[in-house]
């Protein structure tokens, strides 16, 4: 891609995997200056991707895209902890994608595959707020019960049966509450989603309209480059050779011949061609003599 264009899903993420491979080397990457940081990633970016994207281009570009990254890891912080607060595996996807929403002016994450990428570096981990369970195991002939013998059945008393109470008006409207959120969240989700497909709908027509400018520039230089040489041509072909020497006339009759060569090829094709060219080869052997 040349400097200037928009960046693809696919170079974010190869910046995305030269950024990991070459920050997080363990023999060089804590010993590297930014610059030279930043030289590596270029040098590795280029062999990858063919590119000539600056060093610049793509260092800015990489600003971008951890500002981001560091958003959506603080919004799956946050979901997870209301996770741990007991709320289900939708319900945190549907958090993070709200909170991530609500604190960049109501636009979606999509760097999902640069995301794969990059979580594992300590900068996006996730801390877990959740406190170490610690099983509390009782040797068997430490038991309270030491009269019971430690073969014995009766270790633990079976658990009463919990009787089904009904549910209260206020109980229910909890849930009513709960359930419309739930819904409320799924919509949103599902806006999120079309306002994706709009937005690549929209890419997809921006890059035909590209597609369709660049086509015509194509024809444009090319009617430019024709004109100058149609100038070109007549002006080889004006020239007078009466008072020339032998040597310039010689010169001037091969640039005239060649202008010939090249309308006849153009505008009658190879076969006239041919004939123009047999009959330019009598006249010349005319004028050595």
């Amino acid at each position: 891609m040349e400097p200037g264009t928009s960046w693809s899903t696919m170079e974010d993420v190869l910046l995305c995997e030269c950024w990991v491979r070459v920050a997080h080397d363990p023999l060089t990457g804590s010993e590297l200056k930014l610059n030279q940081m930043w030289k590596q990633i270029r040098a590795e970016f280029s062999e990858r991707s063919n590119s000539t994207r600056t060093e610049q281009s793509i260092s800015s570009r990489w600003k971008t895209l951890n500002k981001k990254f560091r958003s959506w890891r603080n919004a799956l912080e946050k979901a997870q902890d209301d996770f741990q607060s007991g709320k289900n595996l939708t319900h945190q996807a549907l958090q993070a994608l709200l909170l991530y929403s609500a604190d960049n002016k109501n636009k979606s994450f999509k760097h999902h595959n640069c995301w794969a990428v990059v979580k594992g570096c300590p900068r996006f981990k996730i801390a877990s707020n959740c406190p170490t369970v610690v099983k509390n195991e009782v040797p068997r002939h430490d038991s309270p019960n030491g009269d019971l013998p430690l073969e014995s059945p009766v270790e633990k008393e079976s658990p009463t049966e919990k009787r089904s109470i009904p549910v209260g008006k206020n109980v229910a409207k909890k849930r009513g509450k709960k359930g419309g959120s739930f819904n409320e969240c799924a919509k949103f989700l599902k806006e999120l989603v079309r306002q994706g497909e709009i937005n690549i709908e929209r890419e997809r027509l921006r890059d035909e309209a590209l597609a369709r400018e660049r086509e015509y520039a194509r024809k444009q230089d090319e009617v430019l480059l024709r004109e100058r040489m149609d100038k070109r041509d007549r002006e080889i072909m004006s020239q007078n050779l009466n008072n020339m020497s032998s040597d310039s006339k010689l010169f001037w009759e091969q640039e005239k011949a060649d202008v010939m060569k090249r309308r006849c090829a153009r505008e009658d094709g190879p076969s006239n061609t041919e004939l123009f060219q047999e009959s330019l080869s009598g006249s010349a052997d005319v004028y050595r003599t």
